[in-house]
């Protein structure tokens, strides 16, 4: 039976993914049983799994809640064939916010370890921030931030991973044009080698001096 099209919220391999209740779908053709795995990752064993017949396929949800900022593999099997795809869910954020002016920059200095194999920055606010990473910009110089949309907070996220120096120290410096003052909230999301995850809330706590050129010297920050 030929079977495939794995898609999460309708999506494939997404990123991001509410993790209360996302809905699991693939296309298959003609009538049959399938078996559905949900692995975390780095784990052998599935945390999850359901028994879906060919009419169900069109959307179904597994029993357990997903955990936050965790990917995940699923694998759809019909006994004689297998296929994977993958997920990964969003975080519930909660970093603190702290006051952001056209002053001066903020830098926020923390250290990554040699097992870091991906590095994502979550960022929310009100206004245009303009955030570097050991000295490189990301994306627009001062994008626009998205607002609370009542019942949570919203986000951009950025993928830092190959802007870090690992088994250093970093430097993290967000700004804002003189003429703005508004709040923000920002992390960092270490993901290691060994599954496991480090959460870097970057607030008023971890906050240095600006260097002069407001974007720091590896291994003299």
């Amino acid at each position: 039976m030929k079977f495939g099209n794995l898609r999460v919220n309708d999506l494939k391999n997404p990123i991001g993914v509410d993790r209360l209740a996302p809905i699991f779908s693939f296309s298959c053709e003609g009538e049959g049983i399938f078996f559905v795995s949900l692995f975390a990752e780095g784990e052998v064993d599935a945390s999850d799994g359901c028994t879906v017949t060919s009419s169900e396929c069109g959307g179904f949800r597994f029993r357990s809640p997903l955990l936050p900022c965790k990917r995940y593999r699923w694998q759809v099997s019909d006994g004689r064939s297998t296929m994977n795809a993958f997920l990964e869910t969003g975080v519930d954020f909660s970093f603190p916010f702290f006051r952001l002016d056209g002053a001066l920059p903020q830098c926020h200095r923390f250290y990554v370890p040699v097992s870091t194999l991906r590095a994502r920055l979550y960022l929310a606010g009100g206004g245009n921030c303009r955030v570097t990473v050991n000295g490189e910009t990301l994306g627009k110089s001062y994008p626009n931030l998205p607002h609370d949309d009542g019942k949570r907070t919203c986000y951009r996220t950025y993928e830092i991973e190959s802007l870090l120096w690992r088994g250093d120290e970093n430097m993290l410096t967000l700004s804002v044009s003189k003429k703005e003052a508004f709040s923000v909230a920002a992390g960092v999301i270490l993901f290691l080698s060994d599954g496991r995850t480090c959460v870097i809330p970057l607030d008023e706590h971890n906050t240095v001096p600006s260097p002069k050129n407001s974007l720091g010297v590896k291994g003299g920050i």
